[in-house]
């Protein structure tokens, strides 16, 4: 009982940086970026990565984790860190409710990946199990995904999940899901099934 305890004290306080990233809608890479120019991070020519730099350790900002091989790992303190972010870099975390609908149009994009490979029952199905008033913030984070994925395919933006969104979206969803996506600061706005961003 008092290990399982101190294992949950110890996720709830610690974050590898893909944990980090899930709560300000960012890759594992892009907290990294992120630790380095907060001075919180260097690059070890020894050891051949980005390690935590020695006052990081020291403030208490993370933590040596190593693994069970013997790697170097490297854990972070979330809520150190999210002030950190918050005062430095004016990047807010997201709501646990944002980070749930986040992961849910991740799996949403999985599925419409699926799909077009002709696997498109269990798309439709989670579709359906959506609730119909958690589906424009749904929708307003998978196209805020699809549009990172579709910016990163230069060229093929046609055949895109983004563009299948866009598609499959009806107009009369556009101002409840306009509405999420002004609030979770994305530059894209529906309108005429057309995106309106500065891309």
């Amino acid at each position: 009982m008092v290990k399982q305890k101190s294992k949950q004290k110890f996720s709830s306080t610690w974050a590898t940086q893909t944990q980090l990233g899930e709560h300000f809608s960012m890759t594992a890479k892009e907290i990294g970026q992120k630790l380095i120019e907060l001075g919180l991070r260097i690059y070890d020519e020894e050891q051949r990565q980005h390690v935590p730099t020695p006052q990081a350790l020291a403030d208490g900002l993370c933590t040596y984790t190593p693994l069970k091989n013997g790697k170097p790992f490297y854990m972070w303190h979330k809520a150190k860190i999210s002030k950190l972010m918050q005062e430095k870099t004016q990047v807010k975390p997201l709501s646990d409710k944002d980070i749930e609908y986040r992961e849910m149009a991740l799996s949403l994009l999985e599925l419409d990946k699926d799909a077009e490979g002709g696997f498109d029952k269990a798309y439709y199905l989670f579709f359906d199990s959506l609730s119909p008033k958690d589906l424009p913030t749904i929708l307003a984070w998978a196209l805020i995904e699809a549009h990172k994925e579709a910016v990163g395919q230069k060229g093929k933006a046609d055949d895109t999940a983004y563009q299948r969104l866009l598609e499959g979206i009806e107009a009369k969803d556009f101002p409840a899901i306009n509405q999420q996506l002004e609030r979770l600061s994305a530059d894209i706005r529906l309108g005429e099934h057309q995106d309106t961003s500065n891309t």
